[in-house]
């Protein structure tokens, strides 16, 4: 997931073949072909309470440092994103969705904006995600407040859930922490710009996307047990989390790429791997996704054929993922968080137009 921090656009390092970045006004492209939206309109539902119980935990915490940083909150509507990917959910269980989205955010923002908290600083960094990881993992108590905030979150999912799901859930957030975020804040340290290979093996851990992914097997049916590892299943979460990680870093490219120089985006990496212009480099991202997206398509669709009669909680799964997939890409064009007078993309340009 990309950071909600909100600063000052700072200009963007020269253009190179493997390190910087690219130029702050590429010409226009378009979202409108990216296969995976339009699916999902807008869901009614009041989650307002949600969203203030989150709010006072992140002010109680000072992972919001104070009211004027709150209403930054208010205006972000976070927690439309969870009503969105989580259509069928519970209080209960939107509310500790919530929170785990926030827990992100907030990781994220001090680890990997260029004046976060711990940016830069390797050992804090790793410090603060083995707290957290101890506290969700085994009910540590540490007082760094993304730690007592892992230890909420704990408490709730168990609620929820058994113990050995939340040990997998932890699997999970490990690997989006080790092999996901510090990888990727040592790109942006570094100022270096990966492969595309390798930055989407990355990618998908550094977004948080296997383990929201946990949070659809227990919101949609329930434990998958062996199952979560059958290959078949496998692949469709891999499919599931580069799809979505992808698809964002379209929609956050001007956010990251060129506010807050992050080389942590498709999109650059392809222009600078293999020299495209900025609208021939979305064209090759476009098509990077829908093979991903149809690829998912077709084999949920295998998979059910041959299974699905006899086990429910693999077909609510497998939906609940699609879900996820284009309810996310649906949020990011239309819920306002990304449009800008000054995004290269067409969309979120005429969004901010018709904003006025």
């Amino acid at each position: 997931m990309e950071s909600p921090h909100l600063s000052a656009p700072v200009p963007p390092l020269s253009p190179g073949p493997r390190r910087g970045h690219t130029r702050t006004s590429p010409p226009l492209a378009h979202l409108g072909a990216l296969a995976c939206l339009g699916h999902h309109p807008p869901p009614h539902r009041d989650a307002s309470q949600v969203s203030l119980r989150t709010r006072q935990r992140l002010l109680d915490l000072g992972l919001l440092h104070d009211e004027a940083h709150a209403r930054k909150y208010d205006r972000a509507d976070f927690v439309a994103l969870s009503t969105w990917v989580y259509p069928t959910a519970t209080d209960a269980q939107l509310q500790v969705c919530h929170d785990w989205h926030m827990w992100l955010f907030c990781f994220d923002d001090r680890v990997d904006s260029l004046d976060g908290r711990y940016a830069g600083q390797e050992a804090a960094m790793v410090e603060v995600a083995t707290r957290s990881l101890a506290a969700l993992r085994h009910g540590e108590v540490h007082a760094d407040p993304l730690a007592v905030y892992a230890l909420q979150i704990r408490a709730a999912l168990l609620e929820l859930a058994s113990p050995s799901w939340l040990q997998g859930f932890c699997d999970a957030v490990e690997d989006y922490l080790f092999q996901g975020t510090f990888v990727a804040a040592r790109h942006h340290r570094e100022a270096t710009v990966p492969g595309v290979e390798p930055f989407i093996r990355y990618r998908t851990s550094d977004s948080g996307l296997h383990t929201v992914i946990r949070l659809v097997e227990l919101l949609t049916g329930g434990e998958l047990g062996s199952t979560w590892d059958d290959p078949a299943v496998r692949q469709l979460r891999m499919l599931c989390a580069e799809a979505s990680a992808l698809h964002n870093d379209l929609f956050s490219y001007e956010k990251e790429v060129i506010w807050n120089r992050c080389p942590n985006n498709l999109v650059h990496v392809v222009m600078a791997e293999q020299g495209f212009t900025f609208p021939t480099a979305v064209t090759r991202c476009l098509r990077l996704i829908d093979e991903r997206y149809h690829a998912f398509q077709r084999l949920g669709q295998r998979v059910l054929a041959e299974r699905g009669a006899g086990d429910p909680v693999l077909v609510d799964f497998i939906a609940g993922m699609l879900v996820w997939i284009e309810a996310s890409a649906d949020w990011e064009l239309h819920s306002g968080r990304y449009s800008s007078p000054t995004s290269p993309f067409a969309e979120l340009r005429q969004q901010a137009s018709e904003a006025r």
